[in-house]
């Protein structure tokens, strides 16, 4: 039996996993031991994946003693949170707090997010050379989450510490426990000293006034909050502006870098589309369990089994994505899955998107203003550290430019 990420490494110039790919190639449907040494079921393809997103027999509610976990008593072990729920009850969740991302909110994180970008290039303006994935987006996603959520930055990198324990591939269960359980303490301090504005604000508020939201439910998905919106952005924004400056910087006869001072908006959105479907921020994704017999493709799952998904394999399927390992900002986009589908789609899909687009569109803007000599050799493609590959997220390498 295939053992993940023992018999996953990532290798050469893709972010995808070589047996990974062979897997999605072949159209199997293997078992895989998973970190707490519990078995699961690996779903990979566009179609297969899904399905399986889709089907109401392979259910997230997994928040029991018992249940199948990837890491062990991590995120999905939380009761009440939105993350871990099915049914009425999750509906009624998702319903409650919908208002944390409503249009006005939307706009007025992305405002934030562009006022935050400007402040750290200029905070290195003056420098020779910077790393754009240490000087801009971890700092930017500590700042922009220290608002969201109500956050001290210095709480924030406690929460940044507390996940990278609770997913670590090859951490000890123990510590994962200990994480989980701080990272929801913290939340239950967060809500009882709520800010008067942030998320967290508006998940208390929400709890008080409506009988939907439990006790439980709001400190659960407070916990969730934690966990999907600290540390999850700093890839994606350091992927978005490191590929932004690939796909629209021209090298100019005296060997430096020509950027445009107003970035093409449809080839950003491109960009921003093809990072989610290019890197995913990892192979795999969160377990679920049959509640019932499903059959996918030749394979008999039973009742009790466990099902992990890659939706990073379903955007490498080249039945539905042509030449897949080609990195297409004009690529026409096929119903994505990187944030999932159905009833438990991500609901800060369209946050992460737009923000994405401002602090990248920000960026170039910037850098072109500024000017750009070069940029490292060891910065090309493709952007992320494999020394870190115990880590359920991909982690951006360092993207280093040289100014005039």
């Amino acid at each position: 039996m295939l053992r993940f990420p023992q018999d996953f490494p990532v290798s050469g110039d893709r972010p995808i996993p070589s047996k990974l790919l062979h897997i999605l190639e072949s159209g199997s449907i293997v078992k895989v031991e998973m970190p707490s040494s519990e078995c699961a079921w690996l779903i990979t393809g566009y179609h297969n994946v899904r399905r399986c997103l889709l089907d109401p027999a392979l259910s997230r509610a997994i928040a029991y003693g018992g249940a199948p976990r990837l890491f062990g008593d991590d995120i999905t072990s939380v009761p009440g949170c939105v993350f871990n729920m099915e049914g009425r009850r999750h509906q009624q969740l998702r319903g409650a707090i919908s208002p944390l991302f409503t249009e006005s909110a939307l706009r007025h994180w992305e405002f934030r997010a562009g006022v935050i970008t400007e402040r750290l290039f200029r905070d290195i303006s003056e420098s020779s050379a910077f790393d754009a994935t240490d000087a801009i987006a971890k700092p930017l996603v500590l700042r922009l989450v220290s608002e969201m959520l109500g956050l001290s930055v210095a709480e924030a990198q406690t929460v940044r510490a507390l996940i990278a324990e609770q997913t670590s591939l090859v951490g000890d269960p123990k510590a994962v426990r200990l994480a989980t359980e701080n990272i929801v303490r913290l939340a239950e301090t967060l809500l009882m000293n709520v800010p008067q504005h942030g998320l967290f604000s508006t998940l208390s508020r929400q709890g008080k006034k409506s009988a939907a939201v439990r006790e439980d439910e709001r400190v659960g998905t407070a916990a969730m909050l934690l966990f999907n919106v600290v540390e999850p952005m700093v890839p994606i924004l350091a992927f978005a502006m490191a590929r932004s400056v690939l796909c629209m910087s021209i090298i100019a006869p005296d060997g430096t870098i020509a950027l445009p001072a107003t970035p093409d908006i449809s080839l950003l959105r491109g960009v921003i589309a093809e990072v989610l479907r290019f890197y995913n921020n990892g192979p795999i994704n969160m377990p679920r369990v049959a509640v019932s017999k499903v059959d996918i493709g030749a394979v008999s799952i039973k009742r009790g089994d466990a099902v992990l998904t890659s939706t990073l394999s379903a955007g490498w399927d080249g039945s539905v994505y042509a030449n897949p390992e080609a990195f297409d900002p004009w690529r026409r986009t096929y119903h994505s899955l990187a944030f999932g589908t159905g009833r438990h789609r991500c609901m800060g899909a369209e946050f992460v998107q737009r923000v994405s687009a401002v602090v990248a569109g920000r960026f170039l803007a910037l850098l072109a203003h500024r000017g750009v000599l070069a940029i490292d050799s060891s910065s090309a493609p493709p952007l992320f550290n494999r020394e870190r590959s115990s880590n359920f997220l991909y982690s951006p390498s360092s993207f280093v430019f040289h100014l005039r």
